[in-house]
């Protein structure tokens, strides 16, 4: 008799737990990768801003030290499609005094975005830059090209 309980459950243990077997065709794949690389790029923003009283002057001084500084870029051998207009603007310069607002003059400002495969140029791209008249060196970033970043 007491096996037969013991049958009588083990059904009946097998009947709530809904025994069934499950197939998948699952695969779970997990990983990490990390590579490190040397740059072969580099890229210079330079640039130059300045307040005059008319928004003419302010860009035309503007003009005059972006393409002073292009044509000592070219000079030294940075070729022109290296280089583009990153950021150009204009506006009207105010300042706050005493709560009322005051018109200072015109603001323009440009940067130059100057690209370079030859590494060791850097320094001599920002000297270049500083030499002709810009007086914001914006970010200096090395990196990877296309052709080595696929």
């Amino acid at each position: 008799m007491k096996k037969i309980l013991t049958i009588i459950l083990i059904i009946a243990l097998i009947a709530v737990t809904g025994c069934q077997v499950k197939e998948e065709n699952t695969i779970n794949v997990e990983g990490n990768s990390e590579i490190t690389v040397d740059p072969d790029e580099a890229e210079v923003w330079a640039g130059f801003s300045v307040v005059k009283l008319t928004a003419e002057d302010a860009q035309n001084e503007a003009n005059k030290v972006i393409n002073a500084m292009i044509n000592g870029l070219k000079a030294a051998g940075i070729p022109e499609n290296d280089m583009e207009t990153e950021q150009l603007s204009l506006y009207e310069e105010r300042r706050w005094e005493e709560g009322k607002s005051t018109v200072v003059g015109w603001r323009a400002s440009q940067t130059l975005k100057i690209k370079t495969t030859d590494l060791t140029k850097v320094g001599q791209i920002v000297d270049i830059a500083v030499n002709n008249g810009a007086n914001q060196i914006n970010n200096i970033n090395f990196g990877l090209s296309e052709e080595k970043g696929s």
